[in-house]
């Protein structure tokens, strides 16, 4: 993966899927970060995106409802 603010650093995000009796479990692993701490930074929002994944799958929250709290 290469995102627009980390320049020409190359990160791997792996998705794994899995069936679970009540849904589905969702593993996130993010590597290549190690040798670039400061990139590594911009990283530290996924909690926080897999939570907005989960209010949108469970309540169907979204971005326009959590704004619309804010």
């Amino acid at each position: 993966m290469v995102a627009s603010w980390t320049g020409d650093v190359k990160t791997i995000v792996r998705w794994e899927l899995e069936a679970a009796k009540q849904g589905t479990l969702v593993r996130i692993r993010h590597s290549g970060l190690a040798a670039h701490p400061n990139v590594a930074q911009s990283y530290k929002g996924w909690p926080r995106m897999l939570g907005w994944l989960q209010a949108l799958l469970e309540r169907r929250e979204t971005a326009d409802d959590r704004r619309a709290v804010e």
